[in-house]
């Protein structure tokens, strides 16, 4: 057992070949690097408070060659030995996965805040400010019917006279209001959405014949 290409080195022996060799866990770690707590861990089978499985594989393949011993079978001895002492359980797998993929979680919300905060401000005015709008009215006609045209910005709404008036698309809208002899007052409110509202009157004077 004491060559180092020897296939069998059992849990329970570590100490032994360390008694063998006279390597005390202190000069164990000068020789390997590797921290005495963590030797006296191994040496005592605790891996469960040891770091993930890539270091203890690292710690036992040091051990080995320090003890000239095959570190393969180091490895697969001390996973053997710890699936019979936990009834199946492998060496500790890397305890920081799951904080990883929390990280990666709270980084991809914070991403999706922010990208929504840069488009709440982008568009910050046009959900919220006070909406503007375009609309021409002649002071005198003489026709009884009026063809009203204009233009909101878009995502708007506008009301005559208490009348909500459909736009399209692109924020344009008609509509045709019937006139009374003589002068005819317009109440015009545009809506926003979360926004303010504005509003605006005019009036049209119908000269019938």
């Amino acid at each position: 057992m004491k060559d180092r290409n020897n296939s069998n080195i059992p849990f329970e022996i570590l100490n032994v070949l360390m008694s063998e060799r006279g390597i005390s866990a202190e000069k164990l770690a000068q020789l390997t690097e590797v921290p005495r707590k963590f030797i006296l861990l191994i040496q005592s089978g605790n891996f469960y408070d040891l770091p993930s499985r890539p270091y203890i594989v690292a710690y036992l393949k040091k051990i080995a060659a320090a003890l000239r011993v095959d570190e393969q079978s180091m490895v697969v001895e001390y996973e053997n030995a710890l699936l019979k002492k936990s009834g199946g359980d492998k060496l500790p797998s890397n305890r920081f996965a799951k904080a990883s993929g929390l990280t990666w979680q709270l980084v991809f919300t914070a991403v999706v805040i922010w990208a929504f905060a840069a488009f709440l401000g982008y568009r910050f005015n046009e959900i919220t400010g006070v909406p503007a709008f375009k609309v021409d009215l002649p002071a005198v006609v003489t026709s009884p019917a009026l063809q009203i045209n204009g233009r909101l910005e878009q995502g708007d709404n506008i009301s005559i006279n208490g009348q909500t008036i459909n736009t399209d698309a692109g924020g344009d809208f008609s509509t045709t209001i019937y006139l009374n002899p003589g002068v005819n007052s317009f109440d015009f409110v545009i809506s926003r959405f979360l926004g303010k509202e504005s509003s605006r009157s005019a009036s049209v004077d119908y000269i019938g014949s």
